[in-house]
């Protein structure tokens, strides 16, 4: 069995982030290499989703005074002890309540962390966070929308395997109606399609299959749905460099 195997089923995808985020540097690149040589299309989905402690704290400051808030002082006081800038650290603690900040204070002063008490408190915040994500106490597609994980990825990402390696259904194989703009806005148009290829000579006849088997329509439906969960992330994506290119003409 591969490492990936285990994560093909529904959720897994969100299971082997957590894993990667909180189980350390060193795992994670190994991890990382390994998932790179077993399978192309779910290293690239999975490193661009990956949460750091760094790419959290450039998040807008109210979602990061979110998280902090519903964080132990003990674990806050040993992240304001990590190798981060005094503007991350302030960042860190901004808009904590006054209970909080005296304890965590009364912990920096009192309260030796090691390397190793640091890098497991950066850990566990970041399992936290994930878990604020998947419960919906964080909303990423209002500020991070690339890193937005797809509903049924996992399926997404083992058709992208399929089609690379030895897939039924290649360009070459799905007649031109069926790549069709339309068909993005109407699936049932498919069917519809298939019928239409029928010659009426057959229509009147005994019922025929169409050129396209009932297996194969349903496969292209899948494909459709699949496409259309990408179009939709590419959308978002375009969204973003979109804004990032507004805010460079500004700037200019």
């Amino acid at each position: 069995m591969s490492m990936l195997d285990r994560y093909k089923k529904p959720g897994g995808f969100i299971q082997l982030l957590t894993l990667l985020e909180t189980c350390g540097a060193a795992k994670r690149e190994k991890f990382l290499h390994i998932i790179s040589e077993e399978n192309t299309h779910w290293f690239e989905a999975l490193k661009p989703r990956i949460l750091t402690i760094e790419l959290i704290l450039d998040w807008p400051q109210e979602v990061v005074t979110e998280l902090t808030s519903r964080t132990q002082p003990i674990t806050l006081a040993a992240l304001s002890k990590g190798p981060f800038t005094s503007d991350q650290i302030t960042k860190l603690q901004h808009g904590l309540s006054h209970a909080q900040l005296s304890k965590m204070r009364e912990l920096l002063e009192n309260k030796h962390f090691s390397p190793n008490e640091i890098n497991s408190s950066i850990e566990k915040f970041l399992g936290e966070v994930r878990a604020h994500i998947h419960q919906g106490v964080i909303k990423l597609d209002k500020f991070a929308p690339e890193m937005v994980v797809p509903n049924e990825i996992e399926d997404m990402l083992s058709r992208k395997g399929q089609h690379k390696n030895a897939s039924k259904v290649t360009d070459e194989a799905i007649p031109q109606e069926y790549l069709s703009p339309s068909l993005f806005q109407n699936p049932s148009s498919m069917e519809q399609s298939n019928q239409s290829t029928i010659p009426s000579s057959e229509a009147k006849g005994p019922s025929k299959p169409g050129p396209l088997g009932n297996e194969e329509v349903v496969q292209l439906k899948k494909v459709n749905h699949q496409l259309q969960q990408e179009l939709q992330i590419m959308r978002q994506e375009n969204r973003i460099l979109k804004d990032k290119l507004e805010k460079i003409r500004q700037i200019a």
